[in-house]
């Protein structure tokens, strides 16, 4: 039979505070903290624009303006998800919702639409993904046509890697 004891902590000063209101300092400092360096991160992340292509869910045979939801392969510069990786971990832990922003070729810089996405984990498990080879520096996302009418983003889709790397999207 085995027991655990806890043994008394070394310097009691470490977990004692002068007050109440430093105690909240630390408690809330800590909080904020941990979420301030996902924020930062989240920011950089966001003002890069990488080249993108989207695979349709569903039919294959339907016009792309018909269609609500795809995967949509990002490919982001080599360094970045390697950068940001812990960033990314937390990102993509389903707490918060994402968005991907969505910008026309050649048009003005401005954003096109915004849409809901998530981030697709099991690459392996999604049948659609077959045709199309993700490389490590790569994110897959699921994303749903915004219903905004304000927002009208034209879809171009691929039915494979080699499409899209021949149309010149995923480099």
């Amino acid at each position: 039979m085995t027991s655990l004891t806890c043994q008394e902590p070394a310097n009691e000063e470490l977990i004692s505070f002068y007050d109440e209101d430093a105690m909240l300092t630390v408690l809330t400092q800590s909080v904020v903290q941990d979420a301030f360096w996902v924020y930062k991160a989240s920011v950089v992340i966001r003002s890069v624009k990488s080249a993108a292509y989207f695979i349709p869910i569903g039919p294959r045979n339907l016009d792309p303006a018909d269609i609500n939801d795809f995967y949509v392969v990002v490919s982001l510069p080599k360094q970045l998800k390697a950068s940001y990786e812990k960033a990314w971990l937390r990102l993509a832990d389903g707490r918060k919702p994402l968005k991907v922003e969505l910008y026309n070729e050649r048009a003005d810089g401005q954003c096109a639409a915004t849409w809901d996405c998530q981030l697709v984990h099991h690459l392996d498990m999604v049948p659609e993904l077959a045709e199309h080879p993700i490389h490590k520096w790569e994110v897959v996302v699921k994303v749903r046509r915004s219903t905004k009418e304000d927002e009208p983003y034209v879809v171009k889709t691929f039915d494979s890697r080699i499409a899209a790397d021949r149309a010149g999207t995923a480099q």
